[in-house]
């Protein structure tokens, strides 16, 4: 088809060379090609972010209630709650 395209503008035109002849699928994919290429990156970024953020909750999830396990005994065995405070933000 593209042949006969050439032919026939090169007879319309009076016989000047005719430029490579794409068709409209080849035009817009080149043109889209660099805003696919950036959707690509992000949504491998945006993955990797979501990914990393469910591992931190996993892992804070984990290791509080373990660094808190103890403090039920402390407070049974008589440190009040102002004494508690103070030794859990290190200021005693």
């Amino acid at each position: 088809m593209a042949a006969l395209v050439t032919e026939q503008l090169r007879v319309a035109s009076g016989g000047f060379p005719v430029a490579r002849v794409r068709t409209m699928e080849e035009i817009v994919v080149r043109s889209t090609s660099r805003e696919s290429f950036n959707m690509l990156l992000l949504t491998i970024s945006c993955s990797g972010a979501g990914a990393g953020s469910i591992g931190i909750y996993g892992l804070m999830a984990y290791s509080v209630p373990a660094a808190n396990a103890g403090d039920g005994d402390r407070m049974a065995l008589g440190r009040t709650a102002r004494r508690f405070a103070t030794w859990l933000c290190g200021t005693a």
